[in-house]
């Protein structure tokens, strides 16, 4: 019974443990970073001041500055940015769209607003408007 009990009990305890570490990164991989980026140019930061709301609170950035939020992917987030005489708004995060991501990127620019998911490849989503 005691030799038995010595033989069981590693393998338990491995089980265990790989139970823990699948349940560790099966909880990581259904969270999604949003990351949003002034992307453009700065002759004076104080005329190209860019307010940005994704999550319920203004972020006040400046050409080359970014923020960041992580959230679970049931989650859709509408973007609403002011710049200048101009507003727009985009779609950061769609549960749909996005799905097969864990980081998604957005990047503002003089001409509109743009995805990626790497960073090299960027889609147009909309533009500005007066």
């Amino acid at each position: 019974m005691a030799v038995a009990c010595r033989q069981i009990l590693p393998i338990i305890i491995l089980t265990l443990c790989l139970m823990c570490n699948y349940m560790i990164v099966e909880g990581n991989e259904s969270l999604v970073t949003v990351h949003v980026s002034i992307d453009m140019p700065a002759p004076s930061p104080c005329l190209y001041v860019t307010w940005v709301n994704c999550t319920g609170m203004w972020y006040k950035l400046t050409p080359g500055e970014e923020f960041h939020f992580t959230d679970d992917r049931t989650s859709r987030y509408v973007c609403h940015a002011m710049w200048r005489d101009k507003e727009g708004i985009w779609l950061a995060f769609e549960s749909v769209r996005d799905r097969n991501h864990t980081k998604v990127f957005s990047s503002l620019r003089e001409d509109g607003f743009f995805l990626s998911y790497d960073q090299c490849n960027w889609s147009k989503l909309s533009e500005w408007h007066v």
